[in-house]
């Protein structure tokens, strides 16, 4: 008789962000989701496909088009916000997160994998116009993904390393937060999101 195979147990939440002493602030969960279960096309409810398409294979979300696929955590808004999620890139195209998403725009934290090497990106996309705020080389192409939108400073970070801290203020919100990929292969799981209270 064959041996019963293991089930998988889903990773823990990441524990909410910890505000520095000089500036006390408070994060509670937006949203969590982990990718587990039964092969599937499109990602479960609450998230809401806005272009593209991502699949759930292997406990992960899989970005599976040759274009753009953007998806997004249906019914929840935050101003500030931190995002957070194990991704890998794939082979070509880029894997990122989204904060402050509305129909009109959003901000976008990304790795890309470029002839200079894996690069973080945080770009602002507005009334259809998509407009590069910031860039440099990521040192990797998987890891803990963190993007953070607080006020007008926008920070990403892989793996605990600070790449890319700037400022813009176009993009106010309150909007949504969720998963943007371009090209397919790019994987993402262990998905937090937290809004300051």
């Amino acid at each position: 008789t064959p041996a019963p195979v293991p089930t998988p147990t889903p990773a823990p939440a990441p524990a909410p962000p910890q505000p520095s002493a000089s500036a006390p602030t408070v994060f509670t969960r937006l949203h969590t989701a982990e990718f587990a279960g039964a092969t599937r096309t499109g990602l479960p409810a609450p998230w809401l496909a806005v272009s593209g398409l991502f699949s759930v294979a292997g406990g992960r979300a899989v970005a599976v088009s040759s274009g753009v696929s953007l998806a997004v955590v249906g019914g929840v808004t935050a101003t500030d916000a931190v995002v957070r999620s194990t991704v890998t890139l794939g082979r070509t195209g880029s894997i990122g997160l989204v904060v402050r998403h509305t129909t009109s725009g959003r901000y976008l934290a990304t790795l890309s994998r470029t002839a200079a090497g894996v690069v973080a990106r945080i770009w602002r996309q507005q009334s259809g116009v998509t407009t590069l705020l910031g860039s440099t080389l990521a040192g990797g192409s998987s890891g803990v993904l963190e993007f953070a939108a607080v006020g007008s400073r926008l920070t990403v970070s892989l793996g605990g390393r600070q790449l890319l801290s700037l400022t813009d203020a176009a993009i106010r919100g309150p909007g949504t937060v969720g998963y943007r990929a371009t090209g397919g292969g790019g994987t993402a799981d262990s998905f937090a999101a937290y809004r300051r209270s």
